[in-house]
């Protein structure tokens, strides 16, 4: 398949998910976490489904704690079952969504640990006041207590870092 054949049939892919989700969520179990903020559900019944976690970005690999955002990601879900609150598709193919155990908001979870970035300038288009208070508050407990990435004296955003690389 060509690339953007490919990249098509993925978007139709998420298109039928999220179609199909007629809850509202996507329920499945974590089989793989590809970086400190994609990974894989497995529904029954359905194909693997990358999930995007919504209004955070973690360190991409080679960056500094990238391993560290993963393996932290991988230790909060791999192998259990969570709920995905689905917002979008993005351009990879990728159901963009809030991921939750239990009632734990992962993606928020992972800010508190200084494990990523909220990514403000995507989530002012389209995450909730209250919501988006939570994060920011998250970010700033992380960041003022110094942990994860925030030990580097000046760590460099992940978007930051894809601008450098050409990506």
């Amino acid at each position: 398949m060509t690339p953007p054949a490919a990249r098509l049939a993925g978007l139709l892919l998420v298109v039928a998910s999220l179609a199909a989700s007629a809850a509202g969520t996507l329920a499945g179990r974590v089989v793989d976490v590809i970086d400190g903020d994609t990974l894989t559900l497995q529904r029954p019944g359905h194909p693997p489904l990358r999930i995007r976690l919504a209004f955070v970005d973690a360190p991409e690999r080679g960056q500094a704690h990238w391993r560290q955002a993963r393996d932290g990601l991988a230790e909060r879900v791999l192998g259990r079952r969570v709920q995905v609150r689905p917002l979008s598709g993005d351009r990879y193919g990728r159901v963009l969504g809030q991921v939750w155990l239990a009632r734990s908001d992962i993606n928020c979870a992972l800010l508190g640990a200084g494990l990523a970035w909220h990514d403000v300038h995507h989530a002012q288009r389209i995450q909730g006041g209250a919501s988006f208070a939570r994060y920011q508050s998250a970010q700033h407990y992380a960041r003022s207590h110094r942990l994860g990435l925030w030990r580097q004296s000046r760590p460099q955003a992940p978007w930051r870092y894809r601008q450098r690389r050409g990506r």
